[in-house]
């Protein structure tokens, strides 16, 4: 790999190129900006170039190739070295275990689990086990108490064993209310009823206001109640939404590109103290854990490029981005089985830039709750 060097100079393009032409120097890029003249040239013309031209003034910019990457390692290199000795300093602690969480409410099961894991010799500032070892010793632990602990999970996060446990439980009666009504929950026309118990009042087709009495508890013989049951049915109803969207026609899009820079975050004391200077102007990032403990983190992160770029809205899709939010909003007070059927556009203006748009959305849902 070829090592390359950029240089800048005051001097006019003209006059750098026709010196270095006099002493035959390869040129490969040369331009000018902001009143300098910048030159890329092999890094081996150029202390040539200095012999030569010293009046030219030559500072250098950056450097290309094997060149480069030995700049940076002599520029950086006690960050290089503190990197090094982290990770092994890192690798040798996650053969450690620092803290055992056992996560259930029960504290009799917390700590009948934190004494059989003692028993088999996991226990804080040892070594891990290895997966083996944990698989026979959750077997150990739950045959041990058969009639405790239904279930038992050991997963080593770090420096830090987390047990999941969960007791056994033994089938109860499912009580139920002796009497209760069914309700509308909210305004709408009824579609589709279906009673498992109690007597339905309503008839498909009938408009009901939030409130009304949909199914009664009460079971009736000519006209007379006979017995009482806690009613239980599902009632779905045509009902409508109005929801208002605010969408400016002018807006800023990005763009994740393929440029990925990696960096290192040091977390102590609730404070973040980030490895390297970040490189990429915009950008997402992800973390990933790599150790915790003794009040520290140490994370890797994966930054991703953004290219941010204004973009304008065409009145079309400013109005189906609105459909679609309001479609958004309406969904998350729905119930899995619950479904919209409609929208429609009710009025829009546009203001400052800003399209203002009402949408009428109607639904078909179970709008049945017990009282």
């Amino acid at each position: 790999m070829n090592s390359y060097i950029l240089i800048k100079s005051k001097f006019k393009i003209n006059d750098i190129i026709l010196k270095l032409k006099q002493i035959n120097i390869d040129i490969y890029l040369i331009y000018t900006e902001k009143g300098y003249t910048f030159v890329k040239i092999n890094y081996m013309d150029f202390p040539k170039v200095q012999k030569y031209y010293k009046y030219l003034n030559f500072k250098v910019v950056r450097f290309y190739g094997k060149k480069y990457y030995s700049f940076i390692l002599k520029k950086y290199y006690l960050v290089f070295i503190s990197f090094i000795l982290i990770i092994a300093f890192v690798s040798f602690l996650s053969f450690f275990i620092v803290d055992i969480k056992v996560e259930n409410e029960n504290p009799k099961i917390v700590n009948l689990v934190i004494q059989e894991l003692s028993n088999n010799n996991i226990e804080k500032f040892t070594f891990r086990k290895s997966f083996q070892k944990l698989e026979n010793i959750k077997k150990k632990i739950k045959n041990d108490n058969k009639d405790i602990i239904d279930f038992i999970e050991i997963e080593r996060k770090g420096m830090i064993y987390i047990v999941k446990v969960t007791e056994k439980v033994y089938e109860r009666k499912n009580e139920e209310k002796e009497y209760c009504n069914i309700y509308a929950k909210k305004s709408g026309i009824i579609k589709t009823i279906t009673v498992y118990k109690g007597t339905p009042l309503i008839k498909p087709g009938s408009y009901v206001k939030k409130g009304d009495l949909i199914v009664s508890g009460d079971i009736l013989l000519n006209e007379n109640v006979v017995s009482t049951v806690c009613a239980s049915a599902k009632v779905y109803a045509e009902s409508w939404y109005t929801v208002n969207e605010k969408i400016p026609l002018k807006y800023t899009k990005d763009t994740i590109t393929n440029k990925k820079r990696n960096n290192f975050i040091i977390n102590f004391k609730d404070k973040d103290y980030v490895i390297l200077k970040d490189r990429l102007k915009n950008f997402t990032s992800k973390e990933k854990l790599l150790f915790s403990g003794f009040g520290i983190k140490i994370y890797k992160r994966i930054d991703y490029e953004i290219l941010k770029k204004e973009e304008k809205y065409s009145l079309k899709d400013a109005e189906k981005k609105a459909l679609e939010l309001a479609k958004e909003k309406v969904l998350l007070s729905l119930d899995e089985k619950d479904e919209i059927l409609t929208e429609k556009v009710l009025q829009k203006s546009i203001n400052d830039s800003i399209m203002n748009i009402d949408i009428f959305i109607t639904t078909k849902e179970n709008i049945a709750t017990l009282s």
